[in-house]
């Protein structure tokens, strides 16, 4: 496996997240957020440690001790979720409603397939995961489109840090979702799943130069 040129790929995309992940934070705490795009600040912390965290955790521990991934892209299934889920809720400040069912309706799907997880159909489980993920994260979307085409003011969606997050996260689980989802099948059917997972990977680097580009938009460099 080591010595395959996909995995090699792989790697590199691990690295380009932590570079990623070390620039959010970075930025997250040496700019200062701009008055008016407070909430856009702040709404990305989560995602912003996350990114970091588990970036770190990945070469640590996958690259360089070789623990199996497994484990931690099961649980990191659950922490992207939330912290999406938490974003979106924010941004938009109402339907707690909603907020909460989502909430309820992922970590009952979530601990339930636990029972039925195993090394062998992680994949599988986790492209279940995605597709659950993504069907919330687009209503989402639509719901602040929604709210932004009401209000009478007119803003400029590249002026708008929220407009990256959006756009980062909702291409990232739409072109993605179908890698995810298929990755299991395909890896038991060809064992090629990393030509696949390729795509996935691409998009996860967009997803997070979206990110960067929302929170350079939202904050100033500190006097």
């Amino acid at each position: 496996m080591r010595n395959n040129i996909w995995y090699y790929i792989s790697v590199s995309f691990v690295f380009q997240y932590l570079l990623c992940g070390i620039l959010l934070i970075y930025f997250y705490y040496t700019r200062s957020p701009r008055k008016e795009l407070y909430n856009e600040f702040k709404v990305i912390k989560p995602f912003v440690w996350l990114m970091f965290i588990g970036e770190l955790y990945e070469v640590i521990f996958s690259i360089i001790l070789f623990v199996k991934t497994a484990y931690w892209t099961t649980l990191y299934s659950l922490l992207e979720f939330l912290a999406f889920n938490y974003m979106f809720y924010k941004l938009l400040k109402k339907y707690k409603t909603l907020y909460s069912t989502f909430n309820i309706v992922f970590l009952t799907f979530y601990i339930t397939s636990l029972f039925f997880w195993n090394i062998d159909n992680h994949n599988i489980v986790e492209g279940y995961y995605g597709a659950i993920e993504t069907v919330f994260i687009i209503i989402w979307a639509i719901l602040w489109f929604k709210d932004l085409f009401k209000k009478d003011e007119v803003v400029s969606l590249w002026r708008m840090p929220a407009f990256y997050y959006v756009l980062g996260a909702v291409i990232y689980l739409c072109g993605g979702v179908i890698p995810v989802l298929f990755t299991g099948h395909l890896f038991k059917a060809t064992g090629l799943w990393t030509k696949y997972w390729l795509v996935f990977l691409i998009l996860g680097t967009f997803m997070r130069i979206m990110m960067i580009i929302g929170l350079l938009k939202a904050t100033v460099k500190k006097p």
